[in-house]
């Protein structure tokens, strides 16, 4: 959610001179709609690529078809003239082309603003720290209607929300949380067998030979969620956007996008993986959530590296849990049993030892091989529902009841 104050630096210098195109009709321009609206300035229009959108509209602003501007309502100046843009998208090369796009229809770049997950993390970064309670207390707001109980948390969000200002075993949890680190760790209890192999780490995206390194390989950074780019063919790769996006996450704390202290100050290493055939379509993510040093349930996700993956829970003993859900939608198709279930069972609850909760994540691989993927401290960034919401209260009671 964006809130009206980032947007500041932008609205106070420029609301008098242009009037406002949002670029972008999808959730981040959508909320940049709404936070420049409650700071009274008028948006005139939505411009998308996406002809899917065109002719659309979002609160009563139409989404115009930015391939042809020529081609605008008559209520737009043809030349486009007088305008502000504001490109709410959060991929990079997809900025770079809208921008490249703009300026060749003859727009100054002084007059195309960048609007996507920066505005939150420069606005954060800024925060002082005795306020970082009251920001996570309006993140949980937006996501739940309600306020955080601070006092007597008892749901699993409200819980691993309170931890991210009063949680425990800090520096531990942030070894672990670090992808690097974590293998030593997860080496120590149950051997390196069941890490994925590494191709490499280094500390600067210019040490990479990407020539020595083979034709599929994934490079990741250690200290954040989604700092993947996945190479299923070498040959097809543009090194100096790789590396440009590797330096744009090595240079932002993941900790300030929502206040998950256990990554807060971890630092930064790039790491190149073996790329593991068929992850994102046939092998299945098996996270076992862990309460107190013991497995209770594996959410079992198909397709998690795709936008249309599925997930549902099961049981120790492979009964799923029908109709239960948590940020992605729920697979109706019943998962296969894993021969190795017993394997990650015994295995997450060695790795979760001493944790009040935690989630330990598996790949189980067609070769078979079961492979440690991580441990997670703060699932979806605490800011998901479960379906229904009664799981949220039943995941929070296996925190409490033991304590």
């Amino acid at each position: 959610m964006i809130n009206p104050i980032m947007l500041s630096d932008i609205v106070d210098s420029n609301c008098k001179t242009y009037k406002y195109i949002i670029i972008g009709a999808g959730k981040i321009g959508y909320e940049l709609f709404d936070a420049l609206h409650s700071l009274g300035v008028d948006v005139v229009a939505f411009m998308d690529n996406d002809k899917s959108k065109h002719g659309k509209s979002y609160r009563n602003v139409s989404i115009q078809n930015l391939c042809k501007y020529e081609a605008l309502d008559d209520a737009f100046d043809k030349d486009m003239s007088g305008y502000l843009y504001l490109i709410a998208i959060n991929n990079r090369k997809a900025q770079r082309t809208i921008m490249n796009q703009l300026e060749g229809y003859g727009i100054d770049s002084d007059r195309i603003k960048i609007c996507d997950r920066d505005l939150e993390y420069q606005y954060r970064k800024n925060l002082p720290e005795d306020r970082y309670r009251d920001e996570i207390d309006q993140l949980y707001a937006n996501s739940f209607g309600v306020k955080m109980n601070w006092e007597h948390p008892t749901s699993y969000s409200e819980i691993i929300n309170w931890e991210k200002i009063y949680g425990s075993d800090l520096e531990l949890k942030r070894e672990l949380t670090d992808k690097y680190l974590a293998r030593e760790y997860v080496k120590k209890q149950i051997g390196e067998t069941h890490l994925v192999r590494y191709l490499g780490v280094w500390d600067k995206p210019e040490q990479i030979n990407f020539d020595a390194l083979p034709n599929s390989f994934v490079i990741k950074l250690n200290n954040g969620s989604g700092r993947n780019i996945i190479v299923k063919d070498k040959s097809t790769i543009d090194v100096g956007i790789i590396i440009e996006e590797l330096e744009y996450w090595m240079d932002r704390d993941y900790f300030f996008y929502k206040f998950e202290s256990n990554y807060r100050g971890i630092k930064p290493r790039i790491i190149c993986e073996e790329y593991l055939e068929g992850l994102a379509e046939t092998v299945y993510d098996y996270d076992v959530f862990c309460f107190h040093g013991e497995p209770k349930y594996i959410w079992c996700i198909s397709g998690s590296h795709r936008e249309e993956a599925k997930a549902s829970f099961y049981d120790l003993e492979w009964n799923r849990q029908d109709g239960v859900s948590y940020g992605y939608p729920y697979d109706p198709v019943l998962a296969p049993k894993p021969e190795q279930l017993d394997l990650i069972i015994e295995y997450s609850r060695k790795l979760s030892d001493g944790f009040r909760h935690c989630r330990v994540d598996w790949y189980l691989m067609p070769d078979g091989r079961v492979l440690f993927s991580e441990i997670t401290f703060v699932s979806w960034g605490g800011l998901r529902h479960f379906i229904p919401e009664d799981w949220d209260k039943k995941f929070g009671l296996l925190i409490t009841e033991k304590e």
